[in-house]
């Protein structure tokens, strides 16, 4: 299920297909967990949880960005999401890859 045009959260701050600076063959692809029901943490939202004066998301993106030519991102106003929602890990990573650009890992 791919994210409707226009629609809030993550999509503020990625995108598939984000050129990476420091790709330089076009081989690399980044898929980021973006979603979870934070137990753990009393339900605070890990993707915008402050580290270092920012939200863990946005260090993330940037670090993906530098080094993959698509970057796509997995949970609630992300790129796409996981089936069924909270499926965890696994079933993000496979929808991930089942929403980088064509070609890649597959």
């Amino acid at each position: 299920m791919s994210r409707a045009a226009g629609s809030p959260g993550a999509a503020d701050v990625g995108a598939t297909g984000t050129t990476g600076a420091g790709a330089s063959n076009g081989t690399v692809g980044a898929i980021v967990l973006t979603g979870g029901r934070a137990s753990r943490l009393g339900g605070v939202d890990k993707a915008r949880l402050a580290v270092g004066g920012r939200p863990m998301v946005e260090t993330v993106l940037r670090a993906a960005r530098a080094v993959a030519t698509a970057v796509v991102t997995v949970g609630p106003g992300g790129d796409t999401r996981e089936e069924p929602p909270h499926s965890g890990p696994v079933a993000g990573i496979a929808a991930g890859l089942a929403a980088l650009p064509q070609g890649w890992g597959r």
